[in-house]
């Protein structure tokens, strides 16, 4: 994990394996085309576009940077199992295993009072259970879901979620489900607290947003922590 701070913006390098979920009202859109030169733009007269930290490594190749997603309609709800078991298989497993060995939801806190979130939350609850799943639940802070927290604020929430994943065992193999609420904005929490246990955990966002804007693109909403898909790939994985 690596953080530069420049102008109260922090810059993450991370690996990160995320499925998203959308609701149905959210209409199908082609994949991204391929960019010739995702690469950092740098001006060829800089002094630091020789250097080798910019240099691409001989035998690498460009691909297309991806993000998977999925309607979930919210009536799929009433049938909990199959609805826990829908986001299990549509998110990829992690390398070596075809099954997820626990299930961690993380879901707004208590304050927000978000009728939609709590109701996912009590399907994926029941559904894990009739799939004798593990299922532990972990609840972002108050001061994190302010529509406008400070940096500190949105740092707090992120690491006291992940340290929550280690102290309830989470391990390489779980599956992190961020629930997502009304804020959308806020969805950006899944992307950081999905990174930092074990260089990263398999995410599934079930997202509220009601428009795609750029899923390859999250900030949080006071803009201090920031990931930018088509950059990140240089040292590490977004899919």
């Amino acid at each position: 994990l690596s953080k530069s701070n420049q102008k109260s913006k922090t810059h993450i390098t991370f690996q990160l394996n995320m499925s998203l979920f959308l609701p149905d009202n959210v209409a199908p859109i082609a994949p991204a085309a391929n960019l010739e030169n995702w690469n950092d733009q740098l001006n060829s007269e800089s002094s630091l576009a020789n250097s080798d930290f910019f240099k691409k490594p001989a035998g690498m190749e460009n691909r297309n940077v991806e993000i998977n997603y999925h309607q979930l309609v919210d009536e799929a709800r009433s049938k909990p199992l199959d609805f826990v078991q829908t986001i299990l298989d549509q998110t990829p497993k992690p390398k070596g295993r075809n099954a997820f060995t626990s299930i961690h939801v993380v879901g707004p806190h208590d304050g927000v009072q978000s009728e939609e979130a709590q109701r996912t939350i009590d399907a994926i609850s029941k559904g894990a259970k009739g799939l004798r799943k593990e299922m532990h639940l972990h609840r972002l802070n108050k001061a994190g879901c302010k529509p406008n927290p400070t940096p500190m604020e949105e740092y707090n929430a992120i690491f006291e979620v992940a340290s929550s994943l280690l102290l309830e065992k989470a391990d390489r193999a779980s599956i992190l489900i961020f629930v997502g609420w009304e804020n959308s904005q806020m969805d950006a929490y899944a992307a950081f607290i999905g990174m930092l246990p074990f260089r990263g955990v398999q995410v599934a966002l079930l997202s509220r947003r009601e428009s795609y804007g750029d899923m390859l693109h999250f900030k949080t909403p006071s803009g201090s922590f920031e990931i930018d898909a088509l950059t990140s790939a240089r040292m590490g994985k977004f899919s």
